[in-house]
């Protein structure tokens, strides 16, 4: 991106962006080392919890919002990364950059976003375009990158026996790159997963919860095709555009066994 004059940094105004928790994930300083030798790049990290309103479920709030520290100084580079689904939380936390950069009387250059997710985070950055090209002179623009594709998110409307309303980012109907569709021909518990990362945050930092969420997955499809369901049945209904001949004889029954076996033993305390 920096041989192609997307990105123009320079490490004394650049600043990594930390959405906890998720967005710890992306590894953005270590990545600026590499490919471009910074060590003296700036940290901020802000706290943005979701969950869904008691009196409407298909709405989403932050609850947790207590930590911020953002240091910005002068005009600031941001890049940052986060796993989005309906994009609260990435929302939120470019509400509160925006603001801080406001209250210090410093500018935002660029916004350059990392993103396993859904077409939501596109829309956010497009109206926080607008905004910082109202509030800043020395902004020259956004730049946001999917990778391995824009996913779908799981609604109360998708026709899918398992899923999670608002959580899930899906592989069906999604624009997907050609490396990620061919990959997931190497094992056929790949496409049919219930979510393309499940919850980042818990996966990294979490594992007993991560666990937990694997496996009632698992649980839930061996119930399936206790009921009839095959692997072809669930391979049409969640990622129907590949090509089911790949996966000759696969037995959704014995697949299940597989998967729950790899979850780790949870203690009488976890899964309580």
């Amino acid at each position: 991106m920096q041989q192609h004059s997307i990105l123009r940094l320079a490490e004394e105004n650049t600043v990594v962006l930390h959405i906890l928790r998720g967005g710890l994930n992306f590894g953005l300083r270590e990545a600026l080392f590499e490919a471009l030798g910074f060590n003296r790049h700036s940290s901020a990290f802000v706290s943005a919890q979701r969950a869904r309103k008691k009196d409407h479920p298909e709405d989403w709030i932050i609850t947790e919002s207590d930590y911020q520290k953002l240091s910005l100084h002068g005009v600031s580079h941001i890049i940052f990364g986060d796993v989005v689904a309906t994009g609260t939380s990435l929302e939120h936390a470019l509400q509160r950059l925006l603001a801080t950069a406001k209250k210090n009387k410093s500018q935002i250059g660029t916004i350059t976003f990392f993103t396993i997710g859904s077409a939501r985070s596109f829309e956010i950055l497009t109206a926080i375009d607008c905004r910082c090209r109202q509030l800043f002179n020395a902004y020259q623009g956004s730049c946001a990158v999917y990778l391995e594709g824009v996913f779908e998110t799981a609604t109360v409307h998708t026709p899918m026996h398992i899923k999670i309303d608002g959580t899930d980012l899906l592989r069906a109907n999604a624009v997907l790159a050609p490396e990620f569709v061919e990959s997931q021909y190497e094992v056929p518990s790949y496409p049919i997963e219930r979510c393309v990362i499940y919850d980042a945050g818990s996966r990294a930092f979490d594992l007993p919860e991560y666990f937990r969420d694997v496996q009632d997955y698992w649980l839930k499809t061996q119930s399936l095709a206790a009921a009839g369901m095959s692997y072809a049945e669930l391979l049409a209904e969640r990622f129907p555009a590949l090509d089911v001949k790949r996966f000759p004889n696969i037995n959704l029954q014995e697949l299940c066994e597989k998967q729950l076996a790899k979850v780790p033993s949870l203690s009488a305390t976890d899964r309580l």
